[in-house]
C-alpha cells in the first residue's frame, strides 16, 4: 500500500476522485450518481456469508488497511 500514490474505493468514488484531483491539482470533477436504487435481497444463509468472507479475506484485510490509512492521512 505504501508504494501507491493514491488508493480509492467504489463506495466513496466521487469523494475519492475529488481527493485525487486536489492531490494532482486538477479541477474538481462532478461525478453523476447513476442507478442509485436500493436493491432488496432475500436473507443470505450464514454458511454462504462465511464462505464469501473466507474467499475475500485478503481483499477485506487490504480494504481495512487502506481505510484506516485514509482516515489518518491529512491531504494538504
Amino acid at each position: 500500500m505504501e508504494d501507491f500514490f493514491f488508493c480509492g474505493f467504489l463506495e466513496s468514488f466521487s469523494d475519492d476522485i475529488n481527493r485525487l484531483s486536489r492531490l494532482l491539482d486538477w479541477p474538481r470533477i462532478d461525478i453523476p450518481h447513476l442507478n442509485a436504487v436500493a436493491i432488496e435481497s432475500d436473507e443470505i444463509d450464514d454458511d454462504i456469508i462465511f464462505e464469501i468472507n473466507m474467499l475475500n479475506r485478503l481483499d477485506m484485510e487490504m480494504f481495512k488497511r487502506i481505510s484506516e490509512h485514509k482516515r489518518t492521512k491529512i491531504d494538504l
